[in-house]
């Protein structure tokens, strides 16, 4: 099985403009799925045109995770984000087993979840929530402390600020701030805006927050842990690790050198490696996978040479399938073509390094184990 989440277009008695969730299958051996094996989900109907959500996640738990905007318009006219019996500006959970099913609100206070992720190794939700007026940012929750019932501020709050409903270009001096979860990161639109903080500040500014996934691939090892994140207007694409603001890097000049993207979306494949959906300019709708450095083969240390420590961390770590864990650039480890890593390839290595050898190599293709994928309950 698969799900699907789409916007009506006047279909089955569906309103125009609601969210439709539904559950299609497909046979492993196809690309293609029944289009009448479709089964309905849950529907949530919008009051008006923007801030619809759009994903689905399975959570740790086997529980499907879809977040909602708060209906739309501007500065949440209807109050669904702190309401308890609105499934808007909500981030609801879904026990699949039954259909249709009735969904859990799980968390509340949110604008526009686009879009939260699950750490494939730790079990840490992250959600990066579109702001307002002035601010965008990234909700952070450990797997201990993963709880149904919190609270993530709007519209009490726009960020770390507390949200004026009356002027949304400037924030309110107080608010009541009990019992709201806030988020570990905050960004300005503009440095010079009402309110911005010099902490803010040292993050690049935006408009429209685009949450990626948490890296756990093997190609590149350094960014193994970071949540990766973006903003559609400016195009930057910075990480942080472990919920903290003052780990967040910027990537953009190394990943884009070109330039920046729209970024509306962001993937991972079943090796969790990381790719990028950029839509927007000459190039609209262009998927791209970010991959290594341009290292040599042989570089498995990825220090920039070819030696005889590549080839000792080889010998020492001929362990087959745990190769993509224990070398740091596993891809570039097959010198002698053979399609495995091991104490052929560091013999090889040990011969150029003493100059038996030229090391010029050209690597074999080196493949990262699948990941074990979110659960999926059937």
């Amino acid at each position: 099985f698969f799900y699907v989440n789409y916007t009506s277009r006047t279909n089955g008695g569906i309103a125009d403009g609601d969210t439709v969730v539904e559950r299609y299958h497909a046979t492993p051996t196809s690309d293609q799925a029944d289009p009448l094996s479709a089964q309905l989900v849950f529907t949530v109907h919008q009051p008006f045109s923007n801030h619809n959500g759009g994903l689905n996640l399975f959570g740790p738990d086997g529980m499907l995770y879809v977040g909602m905007g708060d209906g739309g318009s501007g500065g949440d006219p209807m109050g669904n984000g702190q309401s308890s019996t609105s499934n808007l500006g909500k981030l609801l959970r879904v026990d699949v087993t039954t259909l249709p099913a009735t969904p859990q609100r799980f968390a509340k206070g949110l604008r526009n979840p686009w879009r939260y992720a699950f750490d494939r190794a730790t079990g840490d939700l992250y959600i990066a929530d579109v702001g307002q007026n002035l601010l965008e940012e990234i909700d952070f929750v450990p797997a201990v402390s993963l709880t149904s019932g919190r609270n993530y501020g709007w519209n009490v709050m726009e960020g770390l600020h507390c949200f004026n409903p009356a002027n949304f270009g400037t924030p309110l001096p107080t608010c009541t701030m009990t019992g709201l979860t806030l988020p570990v990161l905050d960004y300005c639109h503009s440095t010079s805006q009402n309110g911005c903080t010099a902490a803010e500040a040292t993050h690049p500014t935006g408009c429209s927050i685009t949450g990626g996934f948490v890296y756990r691939g093997c190609r590149t090892p350094d960014l193994r842990g970071r949540y990766f994140y973006s903003d559609f207007c400016s195009g930057f694409i910075r990480s942080l690790s472990g919920g903290d603001p003052a780990t967040a890097q910027d990537h953009t000049a190394a990943l884009f050198p070109g330039g920046t993207l729209n970024v509306s979306s962001f993937g991972l494949d079943a090796r969790g490696e990381l790719y990028v959906v950029h839509r927007g300019g000459g190039s609209d709708g262009t998927v791209y996978e970010i991959v290594p450095g341009p290292f040599s083969c042989g570089d498995v240390k990825g220090d920039g040479v070819v030696n005889i420590g590549d080839a000792l961390l080889i010998a020492q770590f001929d362990v087959g399938a745990r190769v993509c864990s224990a070398i740091p650039y596993p891809t570039l480890c097959d010198v002698n073509g053979d399609g495995a890593c091991n104490i052929g390839d560091a013999l090889r290595i040990a011969q150029c390094d003493v100059g038996l050898i030229p090391c010029a190599f050209t690597c074999g293709p080196i493949d990262c184990p699948a990941m074990p994928s979110e659960a999926v309950r059937t």
